[in-house]
């Protein structure tokens, strides 16, 4: 986390004149709260790195849309903290809203409009969030997975888990998420790599 605060600092290009010349070094402060646990998996980098550009920008007097800020998260863990990032994480993180994407890389397309607030409650009060205590390095594991690219039938089965997800989430009442489409989308990422999952999650399977 303090490294991607540092980097967050360093690519926001803060400079100040003192006695006629420019500095890159300015005393800030800046202070983190969340109620996640660092690696928990939940994507609380990719938030805490659109939190930290988004102040800083508006700190030295600037204005980035949304997309922008999330792109510049994005870029702020592949070229200054050298990590492998998907854009999943740092793209829903500036707007907070429940949505329907369709990815392509750079930059994802916004498919369908957002999610309305009563959908994004409804669904929280059907979901349970366990956490089992061992740290996710989301980095670690794309080093592990993105060399098995090849192993298509297992992402076209991802996409269509998350298609019969939207689908479950867009109705009027809201259904539950299909369990069978859980248990397939859980299946296809076991099989791009052993390590996706752990001891302690298929002891609560």
């Amino acid at each position: 986390m303090l490294d991607l605060l540092k980097a967050a600092v360093a690519r926001s290009g803060i400079e100040i004149r003192r006695n006629g010349a420019f500095s890159t070094h300015r005393q800030i402060s800046l202070r983190v709260r969340s109620s996640a646990p660092p690696a928990s998996g939940l994507g609380s980098s990719a938030a805490l790195g659109v939190a930290a550009i988004g102040a800083l920008v508006r700190y030295c007097g600037g204005h980035l849309l949304p997309h922008e800020i999330a792109r510049e998260s994005q870029l702020l863990e592949v070229e200054n903290l050298k990590l492998e990032c998907g854009v999943q994480d740092n793209w829903p993180a500036p707007t907070a809203e429940s949505t329907s994407w369709k990815w392509s890389i750079p930059r994802p397309d916004l498919s369908d409009s957002p999610r309305p607030l009563g959908c994004l409650r409804a669904s929280k009060t059907r979901l349970v969030l366990i956490i089992t205590g061992k740290s996710h390095f989301s980095s670690g594991m794309h080093q592990k997975v993105i060399p098995r690219r090849s192993h298509r039938a297992d992402f076209d089965t991802l996409a269509e888990a998350a298609v019969a997800g939207k689908e479950a989430l867009s109705g009027a009442p809201i259904t539950p998420l299909p369990a069978p489409a859980m248990n397939t989308n859980w299946a296809a990422q076991k099989r791009l790599h052993p390590d996706i999952t752990t001891p302690e999650i298929e002891a609560l399977a």
